[in-house]
């Protein structure tokens, strides 16, 4: 597991966990695969309703990288959402290699 997490509670107010990255290596792996396969989805999508661009990026990968690089002038809020969004669902869901 690319994340740990250990309980911490107040008293009966309220309880949670704080993450730790025990595997930044794996993390990057995971986090990559759901770019991939989110460009993958993308993609059918688009080719299913015939609205696929000529140019769109084939088989996940650049569209992968298109997600993950910040091009220069632009805001990073974005990007970092989303990876954000997806080291929460990887922590929630325990998912593991």
């Amino acid at each position: 597991m690319p994340i740990t997490k250990t309980p911490i509670r107040q008293k009966d107010c309220w309880l949670g966990s704080t993450w730790a990255i025990e595997d930044e290596g794996q993390l990057a792996e995971l986090i990559a695969r759901v770019a991939i396969g989110q460009s993958r989805t993308v993609e059918r999508i688009l080719r299913a309703t015939g609205d696929l661009p000529t140019r769109y990026p084939r088989g996940g990968f650049e569209g992968a990288r298109m997600l993950l690089t910040v091009g220069t002038g632009d805001k990073t809020y974005h990007r970092d959402g989303w990876v954000f969004q997806v080291i929460a669902w990887i922590a929630a869901h325990g998912f593991d290699d």
